[in-house]
Formats: structure tokens, sequence, C-alpha cells
């Protein structure tokens, strides 16, 4: 929340790696050479990312991210955590497999 209400910042690259549990049990977040500004505009440069974590929106060129974008790579790796997921493919069948049209 910090990242998102203090720094207006987007993360973009939410993924196991980049999580960080400390001695004290403190969940930290790392790596943030691919955060931007909340809310915008992507254009070429900013085609960098996870694929398997990225958000639907992360793709389209036309987009702007905001702090959901982020929320729905937290959802991914929450996924795997949950289902004790090993390989990418796994990952991605999983996540096509809870996809839904009716959202």
């Amino acid at each position: 929340m910090y990242l998102h209400e203090n720094q207006h910042l987007v993360h973009r690259d939410l993924k196991p790696q980049n999580i960080f549990l400390t001695t004290e049990s403190m969940v930290k977040i790392g790596d943030f050479g691919l955060a931007r500004p909340n809310n915008l505009k992507l254009d070429k440069k900013d085609q960098l990312f996870t694929p398997v974590y990225a958000s639907p929106e992360q793709f389209s060129k036309a987009s702007t991210l905001d702090t959901l974008s982020d929320i729905y790579s937290l959802g991914v790796v929450l996924l795997e955590l949950n289902f004790n997921i090993i390989t990418n493919m796994e990952l991605i069948q999983t996540i096509k497999s809870y996809k839904s049209t009716d959202i």
C-alpha cells in the first residue's frame, strides 16, 4: 500500500523472486527497476516484465497501469503458493482454468 498511496508507483514486476521475508517475519518488496509512476501510459520501452505474472494491461500498448496491475500480479503469486505450482506451464494452465469471461 505504501508504494501505491505514498509513492504513487506501480511495481510492474511482482513475483516470488521479488518478495522477501525478514528475520522479523515482515514482508518486503524488492527490485524496483521496472517501477513506473501510477497511471502512466505505456510505450515500447515499458514492454519489459515477467509475462507469467503480468496483468493483461501490460500486454496492451495503448494501456495505462495503476495499482490493479500489481494486485493482479500478487494474486498470481498467491495462486502459485496456494496450489504449490512448480513450473510456469502449470501456473499458466491454472490461471487459464480460473479465467472467467463473465466478469
